[in-house]
């Protein structure tokens, strides 16, 4: 059964469930190491991949008074090639993507449970991407990650898409932990998570960089 949820925030709002842990992941690409099982298509859902236990809940669209969340499509090939290999996107995130993989990567985007295009509701240009995933770092946690072009920085789409997809994925997996890591040097990625209210907990290295994990604070 199709499922489709829309979920409502005022402007510029990174409201989040307070009773449920919840940070970002802001890193690519993820370990290639994973403590959980691999994803396999759901019956009835084999065009679909990624985590199982975001099927009964895929696909979603969140909306915001500024934002529409949908699943990525294949006419977004355009909006994903540019965010994959331009560097100031990338410059946090291990660099462009190699063109020898840009086009399986491309391939794949739009069968991929959890991973979110973000159109703008007033001119419906994609603005960026929200990802939903799980933590290959450790079983039982999720990852949200994101990737925004740089002409629509500085005006709080991030933060309001983010605080979306985060808000869905308490509600739909109330069981996983969401967990929230970025480069220490990211400095625009950890005003962000200061903004959504989150707590650095712990720093560790991670393909040859510092980086920060976040986690809700006792006030979210």
């Amino acid at each position: 059964m199709t499922t489709t949820a829309t979920t409502r925030f005022a402007p510029g709002s990174t409201a989040v469930r307070r009773d449920v842990t919840a940070a970002l992941q802001l890193r690519w690409p993820r370990s290639p190491a994973s403590p959980e099982p691999a994803s396999t298509p759901a019956p009835g859902s084999s065009m679909t991949t990624g985590p199982n236990w975001l099927h009964p809940h895929w696909p979603t669209e969140l909306s915001t008074s500024r934002l529409l969340l949908r699943p990525v499509e294949t006419r977004d090939s355009e909006l994903l090639r540019t965010l994959w290999t331009d560097p100031e996107v990338r410059r946090f995130l291990g660099g462009p993507v190699p063109t020898d993989r840009l086009a399986q990567r491309l391939t794949d985007a739009a069968s991929q449970r959890g991973h979110f295009t973000v159109v703008l509701v007033q001119d419906g240009r994609g603005a960026g991407r929200v990802t939903l995933d799980r933590d290959q770092r450790a079983a039982g946690r999720a990852e949200v990650s994101y990737e925004f072009l740089p002409a629509y920085a500085g005006r709080g789409f991030a933060a309001e898409a983010v605080g979306a997809v985060l808000d869905w994925g308490a509600q739909a997996v109330p069981d996983h932990q969401l967990i929230a890591v970025t480069q220490a040097a990211n400095t625009r990625s950890r005003r962000l998570l200061d903004r959504l209210g989150l707590l650095a907990s712990e720093r560790f290295a991670e393909y040859g960089q510092d980086q920060v994990l976040y986690t809700t604070g006792p006030s979210r």
